[in-house]
């Protein structure tokens, strides 16, 4: 933002010195980055902060001066004498009375276009805006002056007379006044004529209404757009302007009617224009200004400045804002609406502190004590997982929380396999910077298999990667939400770079489970239950759903070849995801120390003949139950098919380590556990027993 010094003695009465105000406006924190030279005098280049939007306009900037020196300020009066006839033909209808809250529009007859005064041309120019004819310098000048952008229409070029402010229609085209050819989306606002679009709402002019050496007729535009709304058309469109870098930030709502005076004002002596006595103002729900709490105790608490009471309401009052005493502790401050950055009560704090001078704050340590930070329990897991996965192997990457929509959709994973379950949908940006960038991670996946498609892409053809961290996923109800998700990816073989690696040693459906169940031990939580999958992402055979009691905490398994080749990756891609909350809940790292046994143990093999659809996990878990707290390991060491055994039987040798912790074991103890261990494997699996 530039700031001629010479426009600002429209309004206060000035330092002689440029340089100390310069610097007087920058330690209350309206930084002056530079001071030019230009024809007109000494120009500020002014660093502006997105809150100020205030500071935008010659009249903001002169009030905040009056302020700091205690000066008389002087604010615009439009000295406006509308001679001209009403104006019945001319209508205006607001149909997004959301995005456009208010819209005031006025009709200016029998102009004459040409060049401006030098007094305004040079006004302009030192404030850094080309001249172009008397009309459009005068939208300009009152932009700068007042912060309110405005917008003229050849009145003739409007179909119908009428102005249609509402939501674009799907691939409307229009072409702005600076040449560029828009596609318009729903979610834009446009100011349209009887027929068509001539302007996109808060951002720029269309070509086809624009003011012209031809142009006798005014309509002369001032409204107020919803911030956020112009500041996606702008980015969306890639079109931007001063009045949109306005509307962006906040002008001010109860200003437009008078910006809107001035302006005619000014048409009407520079152009020989008639003001018409019609304004048409659309109103419907008027902004009222805010008021928020502040209490004198948190004010001197929060600056750290003993101040008192009437300086604390002094230095409000001397920046616009209304001060209510209720009682001495418990004040109310109302801001004026071109501030609409001061909302609550640190907000006029800070006003406080900014009229006092940041520069003469003292210098005090914090006081009372402090007690030792220390890490949440989530992240004391996420370290935990971190040690414990990095010990297996794998390496840790950090992906792009932001990722396309169209590779999420690819991979099959719009969200994640664990969670939130049915009703979930993606995250999407409404503005996103690029589609490369335009939805929320929902699951950590995708972006580990991009970073397995960067690595095979670079030559690395053995990955194993994991990471920790938030996915997010908008549930039924359409609000976001985040979820702490453990995630890894392996292909290949850990032992490839060894002199003699096993041929055998690529990623498998059991290396990715046992990485699993290692880390489930070292966190402490039990031993999971798995159960097949069917996911469109997942192999059918080859993955499974892993559960706690019944709960499903993760899944792990081999990419669907489908999917893999979708994403130009090979077969063999193994992959796994945990809810990482829910296992903090589950997980028990309280270890202690348990002393050996001094008495001895019992060894024991046991040779299972089984069908070969029996699982081993469930023989060993009857082998369990039925040793009981005698049980000190149960491990299967050989599996046998082929003769002497019959076709479709499997032999499953286990070691078994017993003993007590309290004396030595006799044999017929530990024969009569045994029994009860053989009954019920043949009453449940049918099982036989060799040797």
């Amino acid at each position: 933002m530039l700031i001629p010094v010479e426009w600002l003695k429209d309004f206060v009465e000035t330092p002689d010195d440029p340089a100390e105000l310069a610097d007087r406006l920058t330690l209350t924190g309206n930084e002056i980055e530079e001071i030019r030279e230009s024809e007109d005098g000494p120009v500020f280049y002014l660093k502006l902060t997105p809150n100020r939007a205030d500071m935008l306009a010659m009249e903001g900037a002169g009030r905040e001066i009056a302020a700091l020196y205690e000066r008389p300020f002087k604010p615009v009066q439009p000295g406006l004498q509308a001679s001209g006839p009403a104006e019945s033909g001319v209508r205006v209808d607001v149909e997004a009375p959301d995005l456009c809250p208010r819209y005031v529009a006025r009709v200016i007859r029998g102009v004459k276009i040409g060049p401006s005064p030098e007094w305004m041309r040079k006004r302009l120019e030192a404030a850094g805006v080309r001249s172009i004819n008397n009309v459009v310098d005068v939208t300009n000048y009152v932009m700068l002056e007042l912060g309110q952008p405005l917008h003229a229409f050849d009145l003739k070029k409007l179909s119908e007379g009428r102005i249609v402010v509402r939501r674009a229609r799907p691939g409307e085209p229009i072409v702005a006044i600076d040449g560029t050819e828009v596609s318009l989306q729903p979610d834009m606002l446009v100011i349209a004529d009887g027929e068509r679009p001539v302007a996109i709402a808060g951002v720029m002019g269309g070509q086809e209404s624009e003011v012209s050496d031809d142009t006798t007729d005014i309509l002369l535009e001032a409204a107020y757009f919803n911030p956020t709304s112009v500041r996606r058309t702008a980015k969306r469109t890639g079109v931007s302007s001063p009045s949109s870098y306005r509307f962006e930030r906040g002008v001010d709502p109860n200003g437009v009617l008078r910006a809107s005076d001035r302006a005619a004002q000014l048409m009407a002596e520079l152009a020989g224009g008639i003001v018409s006595g019609t304004v048409i103002d659309v109103y419907p729900a008027p902004i009222e200004a805010k008021r928020m709490p502040l209490r004198p105790e948190r004010c001197r608490a929060l600056l750290g400045l003993e101040i008192s009471d009437g300086e604390i309401q002094a230095y409000l009052e001397r920046l616009g804002l209304v001060v209510e005493q209720e009682t001495a502790q418990q004040w109310h401050v109302t801001a004026p609406t071109y501030r609409p950055d001061l909302a609550i009560e640190e907000d006029a704090i800070e006003e406080v502190g900014r009229m006092y001078g940041y520069d003469r704050l003292p210098e005090t340590l914090p006081g009372g004590t402090a007690g030792a930070g220390k890490l949440s329990p989530l992240e004391e897991l996420v370290r935990s997982v971190r040690e414990l996965l990095t010990g297996q192997g794998l390496n840790e990457v950090v992906t792009n929380t932001l990722l396309a929509r169209a590779f999420i959709e690819a991979a099959q994973l719009s969200v994640s396999p664990i969670w939130p379950g049915e009703g979930g949908q993606a995250a999407t940006l409404r503005n996103p910077l690029s589609e490369e960038f335009d939805t929320l991670r929902p699951s950590l996946l995708p972006g580990l298999l991009m970073a397995v498609q960067h690595n095979l892409r670079h030559g690395t053809r053995d990955i194993y990667l994991f990471e920790s961290g938030y996915g997010t996923t908008r549930v039924a109800d359409g609000t976001p939400q985040h979820r702490t998700l453990i995630s890894g990816v392996l292909l290949g073989s850990r032992w490839s770079e060894v002199w003699n690696p096993d041929k055998q040693g690529a990623a498998d459906f059991f290396s990715a489970k046992g990485t699993v169940e290692a880390l489930c031990k070292g966190l402490g939580v039990q031993v999971l239950d798995a159960e097949r999958v069917e996911h469109p992402a997942f192999h059918p055979g080859r993955s499974a759903w892993l559960s706690i009691s019944g709960e499903c905490v993760g899944i792990v398994g081999e990419l669907h070849p489908t999917t893999a080749a979708g994403l130009d990756l090979p077969r063999g891609v193994f992959v796994f995801e945990l809810d990482g909350q829910r296992l903090l809940e589950l997980s028990n790292q309280d270890w202690r120390y348990e002393a050996p046994s001094r008495f001895p143990r019992a060894l024991r093999d046991l040779a299972v003949v089984v069908d070969d659809t029996v699982p081993s996990g469930g023989i060993e878990q009857v082998l369990r139950e039925s040793v009981g707290e005698w049980a000190r390991s149960v491990r299967l060491f050989d599996v046998y098919t082929g003769k002497p055994l019959p076709e479709g039987k499997v032999s499953l040798a286990y070691a078994l380590e017993l003993g007590a912790d309290d004396r030595t074991l006799q044999d017929d103890e530990v024969e009569s556990r045994l029994s009860a261990a053989r009954e019920r494997l043949r009453t449940e699996y049918g099982a036989e027993f060799r040797g």
